[in-house]
């Protein structure tokens, strides 16, 4: 006899998923009721039910409907109860619930982390009751493909994963309580202050968040700038013009800034020392999800979120690993060549991808970061199909990171001339790389700003065409920008 078990995932693409990877012939039944999608996967002597939720289909309420403060008395409802504007989650509640009668098994295959336990969880004990909990095992997955979601069913635990899921319950209620009672405390405190009533609202994150940006702000208004004086000179090496730093980076007087560019103005500057070094630029690691939001807003100019969504379309496609990681390493189970072998046959990638397998051993470059629940973001080689703009873009970045930490070091040649201009000492600087190493596959991501100098020997004389001493004055903090403010965060944890 067929047994009949229910397999829960988070959202619908990744349901779909699930049950073409799972079924034995790669062609699963699909059905809709009232508007909710579900499928019948066919396993060895299993038919696997596999249904999705819509993210949270259960929220943190308030007991009673009374306006009190404070406020301590909660429970889980659905949440389609908590917040009408989710009217549609209703139906997936109750379908998945008809769905549930008479199976004999139940397993959460929602995304791996705190948010996607506690989201299987949830539907298990509220929707399926109290005893599929204790019967229901868990799926461990960072991508969708077929290959890793088979290997998540045949190694799937016999347990839902309970600490993750305590984690994620004990959040969302910290929060709730603490937005709840701070948002009452700050409305009812400016109402009896002002007569004025808005809701004003405050959260565990949002506050802090907030006082970082309204920290830097009381910087940026109380900032006293101070002047200082630059001394600039300009010569004409060949065909090109260069720029000399005095050795002061600041002069902090206006006539002694003076005095240095009348004893300098219309001289022969002497190269008395010429110095040059190699150093190495190691690759970058691997993508977590707070290092690629950064660069995809300094590189791309797109905001957290936008990435965010973007990365998450990417991982429903199976073209990358799960985004919500805050990993920057590459564990030895992952197949760095399939996934390079797949590359390969990918536009813009194939003499990145062909010249890495080319290597005897493929050893990619590691951050200090870690998370136990997955790994670093990375492609899954699996062809994308047509990708919008900004999806496209955001792959690209996370293919090219990928190679560049298998790649070797960059190393760069950088020169320093020491020029005195009667009895003023000023450097000559340039660099330029020499072994361009994973700077070639992140080209469009990396800038060299090095400036490449001409044959030099000491003893040359140098005419200084121009010197001058332009007035600067000090300048504030930058304001946060997305980046900045995401990068305070996590290091504030």
């Amino acid at each position: 006899m067929t047994e009949r078990v229910l397999v829960v995932c988070e959202k619908p693409t990744a349901a779909s998923r699930v049950a073409q990877a799972l079924d034995d012939d790669g062609a699963p039944e699909s059905f809709s009721e009232r508007g909710v999608p579900y499928h019948v996967a066919r396993r060895g002597k299993l038919d696997l039910i596999v249904v999705s939720a819509l993210g949270h289909l259960f929220f943190v309420a308030q007991k009673g409907g009374k306006w009190t403060y404070p406020i301590f008395d909660y429970e889980w409802v659905p949440s389609h109860v908590a917040d009408k504007k989710m009217a549609r989650t209703r139906r997936f509640v109750e379908v998945i619930g008809k769905l549930s009668l008479g199976v004999g098994g139940y397993v959460s295959a929602c995304d791996y982390d705190m948010e996607g336990s506690l989201i299987g969880y949830m539907i298990l004990r509220h929707v399926c009751g109290e005893e599929s909990v204790a019967k229901a095992r868990r799926m461990r997955f960072s991508t969708l493909t077929d290959r890793d979601l088979n290997h998540a069913w045949d190694e799937m635990s016999d347990s839902l994963d309970f600490p993750l899921i305590e984690a994620g319950r004990i959040r969302h209620e910290v929060d709730w309580l603490f937005g709840i009672n701070l948002t009452r405390a700050l409305t009812l405190a400016v109402k009896n202050a002002t007569g004025f009533y808005k809701v004003l609202s405050v959260g565990r994150v949002q506050g802090p968040t907030l006082n970082f940006i309204k920290e830097r702000e009381v910087e940026i208004q109380t900032f006293v700038p101070t002047p200082f004086w630059l001394i600039k000179a300009e010569v004409r090496l060949g065909r090109k013009k260069f720029a000399l730093e005095h050795e002061a980076s600041r002069i902090h007087s206006d006539s002694k800034a003076e005095k240095i560019v009348a004893e300098c103005e219309g001289k022969e500057g002497d190269l008395k020392e010429l110095e040059t070094a190699r150093t190495e630029l190691p690759p970058l690691p691997p993508f977590s999800l707070g290092d690629l939001q950064r660069e995809a807003y300094y590189k791309l100019r797109y905001s957290p979120r936008t990435t965010l969504r973007a990365a998450e379309r990417l991982y429903l496609g199976a073209l990358i690993s799960y985004p919500r990681t805050s990993s920057q390493r590459l564990p030895p189970s992952i197949d760095l060549r399939r996934i390079l072998e797949g590359l390969r046959e990918q536009k813009g990638y194939a003499d990145f991808a062909s010249r890495l397998l080319g290597k005897s051993s493929l050893r990619p470059w590691q951050g200090k970061k870690d998370d136990p629940a997955h790994p670093a973001i990375h492609p899954t080689g699996k062809k994308p199909g047509r990708l919008e703009k900004v999806d496209a873009r955001v792959y690209d970045l996370i293919c090219r990171r990928f190679m560049a930490s298998l790649e070797r070091s960059a190393v760069r040649e950088s020169t320093r001339a020491t020029v005195d201009v009667n009895g003023h000492v000023f450097h000559l600087k340039g660099s330029r790389l020499v072994e361009e190493g994973w700077t070639e596959v992140y080209g469009p991501y990396f800038r060299d700003n090095g400036v490449v100098l001409p044959a030099l020997k000491i003893g040359r004389k140098i005419p200084i065409r121009k010197v001058e001493a332009p007035r600067r004055l000090t300048r504030p903090p930058p304001r946060l920008n997305p980046g900045s403010l995401l990068a305070l965060m996590e290091r504030e944890g």
